[in-house]
């Protein structure tokens, strides 16, 4: 199976502090090591903050607006001083 486009979504509520829109941008997609996808995606809150503490349950991985059939293997959170938090998922 090819993985021809990659969404992911909120599976479970965030935290109260972040009610509201939250926006998942994938800033990065990595299939050199096929079948292991990676993407780097930031999530940020209606005011454009990044949202952190997420983990696994928070994420939903859909193909074609369908769930995909393969499970996120892990989720780790990238910090940098300067930069908004981003995640990494591992497909």
């Amino acid at each position: 199976m090819v993985l021809t486009s990659v969404v992911v979504v909120f599976l479970t509520p965030v935290p109260a502090q972040t009610q509201g829109i939250i926006e998942v941008i994938i800033n990065q997609t990595e299939s050199e090591e096929f079948p292991l996808v990676r993407a780097t995606v930031t999530v940020i809150d209606e005011n454009g903050i990044p949202v952190p503490g997420l983990d696994i349950s928070d994420f939903k991985l859909f193909e074609d607006e369908a769930p995909a059939p393969v499970p996120i293997a892990s989720v780790t959170s990238i910090t940098a001083e300067d930069a908004a938090v981003s995640t990494a998922l591992l497909i």
